[in-house]
């Protein structure tokens, strides 16, 4: 992907249909902390750019990190900005879990010097297993799906609630 929105999409839709199991936010970090390596490996000049955090270990380093770290904000800057507010556990986890994993395996599709088994093997077994096109496709379908059903719940209840009131 380059670079985090793309990977905002499937998180979309994994919101929309999944009313309050999921946080948003929670995978959103997920996302960008991830991607932060690459930034680094880019920006320093290295051969490889998705390294340590882009491996099923580094992935799993990473989940515990974003972890930790929405729990921190969820308690000191949720009530300021309302992005982690009242984010539990069972949150984080669940959201941080399908972010840094989802982020690893769809990178993993198409970027050559990604090597998620590594250090138990360096080969990567999901590159090119759909095209690039499709990948982006889903991705960018995935999250406006998740938008519509988001705009067409949210109608729903405004309908209802003004129903209600009448």
């Amino acid at each position: 992907m380059p670079f985090t929105p793309f990977h905002f999409g499937p998180g979309l839709f994994v919101k929309s249909i999944s009313k309050k199991r999921f946080s948003l936010s929670v995978f959103i970090l997920s996302q960008v902390f991830i991607d932060v390596e690459t930034l680094v490996n880019i920006l320093l000049k290295h051969e490889r750019w998705h390294t340590f955090f882009h491996t099923f270990i580094g992935t799993t380093c990473a989940l515990v990190i974003v972890s930790l770290l929405s729990k921190i904000l969820s308690n000191f800057v949720g009530d300021i900005f309302g992005i982690f507010k009242d984010v539990t556990w069972s949150q984080i986890i669940i959201s941080a879990f399908i972010g840094v994993y989802s982020h690893v395996f769809l990178d993993a599709m198409m970027h050559s010097d990604l090597r998620p088994f590594s250090p138990f093997s360096f080969s990567n077994p999901f590159l090119h297993l759909v095209s690039l096109k499709n990948l982006h496709e889903f991705c960018v379908v995935s999250g406006s799906v998740g938008i519509v059903i988001f705009i067409s719940k949210k109608l729903l209840t405004d309908f209802n609630s003004k129903r209600r009131s009448e």
